[in-house]
């Protein structure tokens, strides 16, 4: 029958490897890293929209140009 019960916490196992930093001051840093991580990617996202969306009206006025050039078609 497997265990089903561990018997050394996380902070345990964090102090036996070296590790002096609290358990949860070490969680607490790793989400903020990741915060900002993916904060940094949201305005990086954002910015490439922004970049997409002046693209397709600038093609969006050269295709309707066009359409007024060429006439209606039939």
């Amino acid at each position: 029958m497997p265990a089903l019960f561990k018997t050394t916490s996380t902070a345990l196992r964090a102090e036996t490897s070296g590790n002096t930093e609290p358990a949860a001051t070490g969680i607490s840093i790793r989400l903020q890293e990741r915060i900002r991580d993916l904060e940094q990617t949201l305005r990086e996202e954002r910015r490439a929209l922004a970049e997409a969306e002046e693209r397709y009206e600038k093609l969006e006025e050269k295709y309707n140009a066009l359409l007024q050039r060429s006439g209606p078609i039939a």
